[in-house]
């Protein structure tokens, strides 16, 4: 849940189906309200249930480092409190926030389902926009059928199914896989920066003195108004092109994209 200022304190004498032993600091008059929820829901804060160092329980800290709290909680029914393996904090996630992140690792064993069909590989065919990487992939493609022509004849099924291994086998090796981390709208500027102010979340984490610490955060705050800056931009970019891919999918008559477009000004 979000954060409600609820500190909820080691002590769970009468409420051991609620609350653990391993909570930070002192329950609050917030911590006492959450708690009877939880009771009410039959819910168990997992934050409380394992042992770990305050500095992987303390979910938020003030700006100076001097005031630690755990005011930000992941409750489970207790019916699955079995599954859950393990709830603790993740300082180095960089979530632009002076909050950290907390995750739960649960174990859930369930009834065994078919074998889903393999999905289609996609490749990362935004890489051609690249004009040198578009030359680097047509001569590797002629290349390789320049040997397919040497070698002995085959029929047409054989030979289609040889030309497709070939058009594969360059689009892994040149292009690579499409993930699903990089946004559509995002440049590969914007990313560069976003890789570069998690780094310097990783130097607030490790910052050995205060002095370093505050420099390290100072820099992480500069950064992040970058990054949001950046990403304002690219996001206008893209919104204001989608008229005209909406304006070629409909010349073509691709609806289904016609109709991701539509949806997706529809959220502007």
């Amino acid at each position: 849940m979000g954060d409600m200022n609820a500190k909820i304190g080691k002590e769970n004498k009468d409420r051991e189906k609620t609350l653990g032993k391993h909570g930070l600091g002192e329950i609050n008059e917030n911590g006492e309200k959450l708690v009877e929820f939880c009771e009410m829901n039959e819910l168990v804060i997992g934050g409380s249930l394992f042992p770990h160092k305050n500095i992987h329980k303390k979910t938020w800290e003030s700006p100076d480092g001097r005031t630690k709290n755990q005011i930000d909680h992941i409750m489970i029914s207790q019916r699955w409190r079995s599954s859950l393996q393990d709830v603790r904090v993740m300082r180095g996630a960089d979530i632009s926030s002076d909050h950290h992140l907390i995750i739960a690792k649960v174990k859930i064993k369930l009834a065994k389902g078919t074998k889903a069909e393999q999905k289609r590989i996609k490749y990362n065919v935004e890489k051609l926009k690249d004009l040198h990487l578009k030359d680097q992939f047509q001569i590797e493609l002629r290349n390789r059928f320049e040997v397919l022509k040497d070698g002995p004849d085959l029929d047409i099924n054989n030979e289609w199914e040889v030309g497709r291994d070939i058009i594969k086998e360059v689009c892994e090796d040149v292009l690579g896989r499409q993930t699903n981390k990089k946004k559509d709208w995002m440049s590969h500027g914007t990313l560069d920066k976003v890789e570069e102010r998690r780094k310097m979340k990783e130097k607030v984490n490790n910052a050995r003195t205060r002095a370093q610490k505050q420099e390290a955060q100072n820099k992480h705050q500069f950064l992040n108004k970058e990054v949001k800056k950046c990403c304002r931009k690219d996001k206008r970019e893209y919104v204001n092109d989608l008229p005209t891919e909406a304006e070629f999918a409909a010349y073509k008559g691709d609806i289904k994209t016609l109709y991701n477009i539509t949806k997706t000004l529809s959220r502007q």
